[in-house]
């Protein structure tokens, strides 16, 4: 980033993202994803739901999006970072690029937020 730059965000709802890793056990009762044997179906089942409850973008608190996974999928000590604190998004029009048009994501345990406590934050970056 050659120079600072103001993000700026707005209050807004957002469900949970196909990118947390929580996604399928949110919605375990309801949809059955581990069922669809057709990978098509899966596939178009992703892309509508992309396509009404987008996820990427700048935003304070909220669901991650990942151009890759969710880190904490695979890491069980990062999974105790249960809230998206921060996400900052590849912006041309500021200057902003992680890596090959990629996101950051800072999360943090939802307790220490409550008690403003920013001395444990998990910070994951990710691009295509």
């Amino acid at each position: 980033m050659p120079r600072a730059a103001k993000l700026r965000f707005e209050a807004g709802y957002q469900p949970v993202t196909l990118g947390d890793y929580r996604f399928e056990e949110f919605f375990r009762d309801a949809i059955h994803l581990e069922e669809i044997d057709d990978d098509s179906v899966e596939m178009e089942f992703h892309r509508l739901y992309n396509k009404h409850f987008e996820s990427q973008g700048h935003k304070i608190r909220g669901y991650p999006f990942f151009t890759q996974t969710d880190p904490r999928e695979w890491e069980e000590t990062y999974q105790e970072h249960n809230t998206l604190l921060l996400q900052i998004d590849t912006d041309d029009s500021l200057g902003i690029m992680w890596g090959d048009c990629g996101i950051a994501n800072f999360f943090i345990r939802k307790e220490n937020l409550l008690n403003l406590n920013f001395s444990n934050v998990l910070y994951n970056w990710d691009c295509c």
